[in-house]
């Protein structure tokens, strides 16, 4: 341990450097001769260890942001997308309804969004991480939706095909998010069933 090695303590505070008293002496050492060693300006050593666990780390913050921000992203446009079939006189219909114009009363409909939006972001947070995107997806679609509900009371659609009824970008994000949930989950089911 660190405790037992003179040299290590003596040099500490005269290098300035903060050693885990934990870490065998060699590590110690190894730290404190890269700061004597080393050109000023030049970063520490570090172990293959200390590296491909900075890199995990860096890499779910990196993807923790990237899933952040595809979601608010999605939302963003959705919701432009009809303030801009509002403002500027296109056609929509106010959709009271559930999707597609299903009809529902209040209570069940935020309870059923409520409970899939939950269920969907434990999915994201503990069990599966595979899955991130394809959930991220549908969670923006729902969460617009939901923001329309509660700003107007309804739910803004202005997509018409004659042969479908009405729908938005949310809807198309929910139905895209589910799609690719289920393709992922037949590669995965797949891959890991013997051949």
């Amino acid at each position: 341990m660190l405790k037992d090695c003179a040299l290590i303590q003596a040099l500490k505070p005269a290098l300035n450097v903060k050693v885990d008293s934990k870490l065998p002496a060699r590590n110690a050492m190894h730290k404190i001769l890269d700061k004597i060693m080393r050109p000023p300006g030049k970063r520490l050593l570090i172990s293959a260890e200390d590296r491909t666990a900075s890199e995990r780390m860096r890499n779910k913050s990196a993807n923790k942001k990237v899933f952040l921000l595809s979601i608010v992203l999605l939302i963003i446009i959705d919701q432009l997308t009809k303030y801009i079939i509002r403002y500027l006189g296109g056609f929509y219909i106010c959709n009271s309804g559930m999707a597609f114009g299903i009809k529902t009363t209040p209570l069940f409909f935020y309870s059923l969004w409520i409970i899939i939006i939950l269920i969907i972001l434990n999915l994201l947070i503990t069990k599966y991480p595979a899955y991130r995107y394809p959930l991220a997806i549908i969670l923006s679609g729902a969460f617009s939706n939901l923001l329309d509900r509660l700003n107007y009371g309804c739910v803004i659609d202005f997509i018409d095909l004659k042969i479908w009824p009405v729908f938005n970008l949310a809807d198309i994000f929910i139905c895209l998010g589910v799609l690719l949930f289920v393709m992922r989950f037949k590669f995965t089911s797949h891959q890991a069933s013997p051949q």
